[in-house]
């Protein structure tokens, strides 16, 4: 099934499946599942186009930001900490560690990315 432009996984639970979402925790999928009246532990390929649907319609309406449109607003936030000139920013472009862990032994994996 392909909700928006991401596609579940057809073998799985309904609750799993939109859990997966980039955004979307257990959470949240819980709480859509309540709210559209299916089952959580249904599985995803035998929704109904009507139940898809509706599906599309209670996300769109709750307000989360999922997906590409989280990564872009993610992205413009450490964007603006750059532009500021902020010590975060100045830590997302140097590739260290930003909320304070820290370097001396345990930012090995962390100096390895770098923000472009």
């Amino acid at each position: 099934m392909i909700l928006g432009n991401i596609h579940l996984n057809d073998n799985e639970s309904l609750g799993r499946a939109l859990s997966r979402i980039f955004g979307i925790g257990n959470y949240v999928s819980k709480k859509i599942c309540i709210q559209s009246g299916l089952v959580i532990n249904l599985k995803v390929a035998s929704l109904s186009k009507e139940q898809q649907v509706f599906l599309a319609k209670i996300l769109t309406n709750l307000g989360y930001l999922i997906h590409n449109d989280l990564k872009l607003l993610k992205r413009n936030k450490i964007i603006d900490l750059v532009k500021n000139r902020s010590y975060r920013g100045y830590r997302h472009t140097k590739g260290y560690p930003v909320r304070g862990q820290r370097t001396r032994t345990n930012a090995s994996t962390s100096l390895i990315k770098k923000f472009k």
